[in-house]
């Protein structure tokens, strides 16, 4: 029987891995898996790769490791920004929260191994750059903001590598229209917590250039990068099929949500944002589903 203290401290490490997060992840490389990389075999066929699973489950260790080790190194201006997420990580020992996150990261290697080389040296790479960004490149303003964002989409990406890293370009498309809402809701949290970022020295892109010129300068990214890609789409002639459609969806609304929040400039207006942004990254995730419509149920 697991004692009170025990039990207490696996439900705080829960908390502190951010559970929702890391099985929101899983799910999405299932679905990449089956909706884009396996849209013509069964179901069962492709559940039965155990090799898929290792990646899930890699990617489920090392990314739950990475949150520990991120809160570790944030927990001073998490004190301002996120108290509530303080107060529960501060209740685990340092010693509990370092030996869960070297566990976490070496299983997370170490399982890596009975998937190949290829990944095992991806998960290895992954673990390096999750402990970097936490331990340098948080601190360094606009590399911040853009490593996060890519750090958030390497799930996606090892599942690509799995399956043979081929060029796929409407992919790749859909990839950087998730890192374009992903960044804009670095900017976002940037914001909402400059007051912590600014009392304990930590350098942003928002402390770095000031709140307006980062809002609008958001305004002007996501405008470009929107342009770009209908330019892009016309000139392949590339008919309106599914990755045009939910690539200029998270891309247009990425530009309507930076928009709004250069004419409100309300913390009220960030949170809400915010907010819409995990939204539609979520929307963008379950609507791969349509690929396989209509495959659904003959296994």
């Amino acid at each position: 029987m697991l004692s009170k203290k025990r039990l207490l401290d696996i439900l705080l490490l829960l908390r502190a891995i951010r559970w929702y997060n890391v099985g929101f992840i899983a799910l999405a490389q299932y679905l990449i898996a089956l909706t884009i990389f396996c849209i013509d075999q069964p179901i069962v066929q492709v559940l039965s790769n155990f090799k898929l699973h290792i990646i899930v489950l890699c990617t489920a260790l090392s990314v739950a490791g990475a949150f520990i080790v991120n809160g570790f190194y944030d927990v001073e201006k998490d004190t301002i920004n996120n108290p509530n997420r303080v107060i529960f990580n501060r209740l685990l020992s340092t010693d509990v929260l370092l030996n869960t996150y070297v566990f976490l990261s070496g299983s997370s290697i170490f399982i890596a191994l009975f998937a190949g080389y290829k990944i095992f040296i991806f998960f290895t790479i992954t673990v390096a750059i999750f402990w970097f960004y936490s331990h340098k490149l948080s601190h360094i303003p606009f590399l911040r903001e853009i490593s996060a964002s890519l750090l958030g989409i390497l799930g996606f990406v090892s599942i690509w590598l799995h399956y043979g890293a081929h060029l796929h370009w409407p992919f790749f498309v859909y990839l950087l229209a998730m890192l374009t809402v992903l960044f804009c809701r670095e900017i976002l949290k940037d914001l909402l917590g400059q007051k912590g970022n600014v009392i304990f020295g930590y350098k942003t892109a928002v402390s770095a250039t000031g709140p307006l010129l980062a809002i609008r300068g958001l305004v002007v990214f996501t405008a470009l990068a929107l342009a770009t890609a209908i330019v892009g789409f016309i000139l392949l002639a590339n008919a309106a099929g599914y990755f045009t459609i939910i690539s200029l969806f998270g891309l247009s609304c990425s530009f309507l949500i930076s928009l709004v929040c250069a004419s409100s400039r309300q913390s009220s207006t960030y949170q809400i944002s915010a907010q819409l942004l995990i939204a539609i990254m979520v929307i963008m995730v379950f609507s791969t589903l349509s690929l396989r419509y209509g495959q659904l149920l003959p296994f």
